[in-house]
């Protein structure tokens, strides 16, 4: 494969148009996703300055959603894939960023236990959460997972709001 510069250098008007359809802050997939084994990616429009701040995002995310940290990867940044949160600056990363990511990891994980809930016929507090799986508490062999859950409806999610935990 060849690469050929053009001969002087492009004009702003020049340059090929991109898409500038960045995910929406709005939608509970633009922040996290479950694959089909349980495993996450969550989406992060910060960077990670050489601070380790990604293994603080991804605990945050493995503590909303009660699955060990080992079941959690982090793309900081990519603005192809993130939500834009602003500029990233010193510790803002998680005393900002990473609250936003936990309150929508918590607004995820209400709406799996609403649907768990609705699936069994139980009520919410009839449920408990174990690494992602999420079960009848007197009855253990009855359960489903946030993938499951996930496949079905869940990642289509609208979030209203600010996302906060409060509004969960």
């Amino acid at each position: 494969m060849s690469l050929q510069l053009p001969p002087r250098p492009l004009r702003r008007w020049q340059l090929p148009v991109l898409s500038l359809n960045r995910p929406s802050a709005d939608e509970l997939d633009s922040w996290i996703a479950i694959g089909g084994d349980g495993r996450v990616t969550a989406y992060f429009g910060k960077m990670d300055m050489a601070k380790a701040v990604d293994v603080a995002w991804a605990q945050m995310v493995a503590e909303e959603l009660d699955l060990p940290i080992a079941m959690v990867s982090v793309i900081a940044g990519d603005t192809a894939w993130t939500v834009d949160q602003g500029g990233t600056s010193g510790s803002t990363g998680v005393q900002r960023g990473g609250v936003a990511l936990a309150c929508r990891c918590c607004r995820g994980t209400s709406a799996a236990i609403r649907g768990a809930a609705a699936r069994f016929g139980v009520t919410a507090d009839k449920l408990s959460v174990t690494d992602g799986i999420i079960s009848i508490t007197a009855a253990p062999g009855k359960h489903v997972s946030y993938a499951e859950l996930w496949a079905e409806n869940i990642s289509n999610l609208k979030l209203s709001g600010n996302g906060s935990m409060a509004t969960a």
